[in-house]
């Protein structure tokens, strides 16, 4: 991730120096002298072996880089606002204290711009103190393999998956048996063995789908709120309005639920639940409802099945056997189940054997090895780390291991598209036409001879579906993705790595950061807000100066003041109550999405105008796409 953002600030430092013509000749060198230094230490990054990420030292060696960085970006970005704010004051009587303003913000850019300098020689210098040796890496090689193979393996569906043809047929029974009684079928497995994968299966069936009149999926996790699961099982059957559901308390929105379902044959599924009380919380919205209504719950413990419905049918299924695991690693590292030349087959079964029959461990495993090439010496150099890594752990540890290790041999490009995920609330369905809009914006493409950003963006979408790090929930009618979403062990995996890398900053209350990044050397660059938290404007909020984007799914209004918000490039406020844009909102210069689905603005203010690096506007469907003086505005801005 430190790579990643000095290949960003080289970028935008190159773009700098060609727009800021009027620069003195000392800070010019200056810049150019921190391009060079960034240049050596993102070819140091590169060979840094992935063992060595794993020593201490080294993080601390690697979060210096990266703290760097980010303050080199922030001064660039802070003086291209403060010269942009000069700039819209005008006025001919002011014209002189604008100039002696901008030569004194040149000058404070000159002196930071100094001081990094010093950091980054001393950094560099101190790599061998920290025991850094360099080697050769593969990771350019899986990169560019990677860009040639997706494009011609054929997409591996979820329901594709090998393994499960007996319990589909046993739980479609269950399903459809005649019986008039409201009964609920569990299925019940630890983390990784494909429990919402077959239910999945299961529920997408032809024959059970015709003999239910509605289906709903829900997904519990182990966070959840009371009024969100009750208006989730609403709108997924019913698809209110949210000014409808909005006027509901409680018991009006499980009313509403219930009186739906009475009259109908219904399958329902209660995806990924923890605990009895998130039971309890849905309960009531369940009627009896015709003869044979049935309820799917997925869940990692018996007890909770149990009380589900004691008299419920309970399912375990079983880790795969060496044939089927065999054939499932094939499928997704081949795109078909012989499709190993026999020269690998060898290597391929020591390093399928090490998944214990888990089927998410060797959907990644063979995701991994996808994109890989296809020989003995780059099969060896996984196998030796899947080794090195699983030498001592149990399964359950084992399978967060080959998590990890997918995630560390991400070419530097993907590693930020995969971290972005954990910004939406857990187990969404997440629109691929925003995500691909919200990465541009961020920064993260990079470019590729004459395709648009957004193509490339699909592409890097495509290739983290081939590595089987994301799941497809959805293609549209052209086969490209709709909508996805990503594992729960996977999503964990993005909260301890976003963290750890001060990518992103989770469950903040009252602007106050989380304990684990209290007194860290460097803000969080991405805030996301999904509780029902106040997150009060008068509290200590200087950390927010740092912040790039901030995504806000809470039902509280949105309040943060815009003047702590000066360097964002993403607003994303959905589901909020918000009825208005402040009219500050122009002084984001560097805005570059503004995401406003799902909330009560009707009109914008018409400083909206003043965004000249807005990419990007999604507009609420209650909002009119005119400004309040009347000017016609686009979803998608030029």
């Amino acid at each position: 991730m430190a790579e990643s953002a000095v290949a960003f600030l080289l970028e935008k430092l190159g773009a700098f120096l060609s727009s800021q013509l009027d620069l003195v000749v000392e800070l010019d060198i200056n810049i150019c002298s921190l391009q060079n230094d960034l240049a050596l230490l993102q070819e140091f990054l590169k060979d840094v072996d992935a063992r060595q990420r794993d020593s201490e030292r080294v993080k601390v060696w690697i979060s210096q880089i990266r703290n760097v960085a980010f303050r080199a970006e922030d001064a660039i970005d802070r003086y291209v606002y403060e010269v942009e704010f000069q700039k819209r004051r005008g006025g001919s009587s002011k014209k002189t204290a604008n100039h002696a303003r901008r030569l004194k913000i040149r000058q404070e850019l000159g002196t930071e711009i100094q001081g990094i300098n010093k950091m980054l020689q001393k950094i560099t210098a101190s790599r061998l103190d920290f025991g850094i040796e360099f080697r050769q890496s593969d990771e350019g090689e899986a990169s560019h393999s990677s860009k040639i193979l997706h494009k011609v393996m054929p997409i591996v569906e979820e329901t594709d998956v090998v393994g499960f043809e007996q319990d589909v047929k046993i739980l479609s029974e269950k399903l459809t048996i005649e019986n008039p009684r409201r009964t609920a079928v569990s299925i019940v497995g630890m983390g990784g063995l494909g429990k919402t994968t077959l239910a999945r299966k299961v529920y997408n069936s032809d024959d059970v789908k015709k003999h239910f009149d509605c289906q709903a999926w829900v997904y519990v996790s182990q966070k959840w709120e009371h009024r969100e699961l009750l208006q989730s099982i609403l709108e997924k059957l019913v698809n209110p309005s949210k000014q409808e559901i909005a006027k509901m308390n409680l018991e009006g929105i499980e009313n509403k639920s219930k009186e739906y379902l009475s009259t109908r044959r219904y399958l329902l599924v209660i995806d990924d639940i923890w605990d009895k009380l998130a039971w309890d919380t849905v309960r009531g919205a369940f009627p009896e409802g015709k003869d044979g209504s049935r309820i799917i719950v997925t869940t990692r413990r018996e007890e909770v099945a149990l009380y589900v419905d004691p008299q419920g049918f309970l399912h375990k299924p079983q880790c795969l056997d060496e044939r089927k695991s065999w054939d499932l690693f094939c499928l997704r590292a081949f795109g078909s189940k012989g499709g190993c030349p026999e020269g690998l087959r060898k290597i391929g079964k020591q390093m399928v054997s090490r998944c214990a029959g888990l089927p998410l461990a060797i959907t990644v495993l063979g995701g991994l090895l996808s994109v890989k090439q296809k020989t003995k010496v780059a099969w060896g150099k996984v196998l030796k780390r899947i080794t090195y890594e699983l030498h001592e752990g149990e399964d359950g540890q084992n399978i967060q291991r080959i998590l990890r290790l997918s995630y560390d041999v991400l070419p530097d490009y993907l590693r930020s598209c995969f971290l972005y995920f954990r910004l939406f609330p857990e187990d969404s369905e997440i629109d691929a036409e925003e995500l691909i809009q919200l990465w541009v914006a961020e920064g993260f493409i990079q470019e590729r001879g004459q395709e648009t950003m957004e193509e490339v963006a699909e592409d890097y979408l495509e290739e983290l579906v081939d590595r089987s790090l994301i799941q497809v929930v959805k293609r549209n009618s052209t086969g490209g993705v709709n909508k996805r979403r990503i594992h729960n062990l996977l999503f964990y995996l993005s909260i301890s790595q976003g963290e750890e890398e001060k990518f992103l900053c989770m469950n903040v209350v009252g602007n106050h950061l989380p304990a684990n990044n209290v007194g860290s050397t460097s803000a969080p660059r991405r805030v996301a807000i999904h509780s029902k938290e106040s997150f009060s404007k008068n509290s200590n909020s200087s950390w927010l100066g740092s912040v790039r984007s901030m995504f806000w799914y809470s039902d509280y209004s949105f309040q943060q003041s815009i003047n702590d918000l000066k360097l964002l490039r993403v607003l994303n406020i959905k589901g909020s109550y918000i009825r208005r844009l402040p009219k500050e909102i122009g002084l984001l210069v560097h805005l570059r999405f503004l995401g406003l689905e799902g909330t009560y603005i009707e009109t914008l203010p018409s400083s909206i105008g003043m965004l000249r690096n807005l990419q990007t506007l999604r507009l609420g469907a209650r909002l009119d796409t005119r400004d309040n003086n009347g000017r016609q505005l686009d979803g998608k801005v030029p």
